[in-house]
């Protein structure tokens, strides 16, 4: 089964928009939503991303999303796909992942965006439920 597109993902039109929504905006979406600045520092975590993993957005903002609040994303397929995104002003990328750092394993679609315009990037997690 092929990866979806970004855009079905993520409408187009959010993304054009997603570092001018408000709080109660990026908690009311429906799949996870992270904002992290060029370091990997946790400015935006929202409320379904705390109901997925259980970590409450006030123990995650400021910290590094890669070593202390998700370290089993800190490979080369998630951080390092990050960080060289970030490097390079440009990353769309979605790939399927499985967390299993502070809960029961659980898959997920992962898409790292970076437009290369603003000072962060988005990760953004559904569960995944399909096969493969």
């Amino acid at each position: 089964m092929a990866l979806e597109t970004l855009e079905a993902f993520v409408d187009s039109a959010l993304l054009g928009r997603l570092d001018s929504l408000k709080s109660a905006d990026i908690d009311a979406l429906g799949f996870g939503a992270i904002k992290l600045d060029a370091s990997g520092k946790i400015l935006v975590y929202n409320a379904y991303e705390s109901t997925m993993t259980g970590v409450r957005a006030e123990n995650a903002v400021g910290k590094n999303f890669f070593t202390q609040v998700a370290p089993c994303t800190n490979v080369r397929e998630f951080a390092g796909a990050f960080y060289a995104g970030i490097k390079e002003k440009s990353l769309s990328k979605i790939f399927r992942y499985t967390f299993d750092h502070n809960m029961v394993p659980t898959k997920v679609t992962v898409t790292l965006f970076y437009d290369g315009k603003s000072d962060a990037a988005w990760v953004f997690v559904r569960k995944y439920e399909g096969e493969g």
